[in-house]
């Protein structure tokens, strides 16, 4: 069993990791020009089988290296600021206890409705089952 695995030039990958990197400062113009291609060779390797995949898999690569610092930032910005309230919000998002509250049109009476959704532990099976 033969598998598909597509050999990407030099280019294709430095064309990728510029995509991935979100430091970039130059155009999709100006980086053609440095690798002495044009802009519509670029968009078509982002319609090249696999080629988004390349890039999201880069992205992960990058992104894995900033969560620490990801994390310190929200709970420094939950603890107070202008945008603290988004942040905190974020925050619980993340750590799975953040309660919604959703408002129904069922009854005059009730304005809203909190859901909270928690994760069910496993049970221990019967034996003999």
């Amino acid at each position: 069993m033969s598998e598909n695995v597509r050999k990407w030039t030099a280019r294709q990958k430095k064309y990728a990791h510029w995509k991935a990197n979100p430091y970039r400062e130059e155009t999709k113009e100006e980086f053609a020009k440095t690798i002495n291609i044009t802009d519509k060779t670029l968009r078509r390797w982002d319609k090249l089988e696999g080629f988004k995949d390349l890039v999201d898999g880069l992205i992960e690569e990058y992104t894995d290296g900033e969560e620490a610092e990801i994390w310190r930032a929200v709970i420094e910005n939950a603890k107070g600021g202008k945008d603290g309230s988004a942040d905190r919000r974020l925050f619980f998002q993340l750590k799975g206890k953040l309660v919604e509250r959703q408002e129904h049109g069922f009854d005059d009476n009730v304005e809203s409705v909190e859901v909270k959704i928690v994760k069910a532990k496993d049970e221990p099976k019967p034996e003999g089952n």
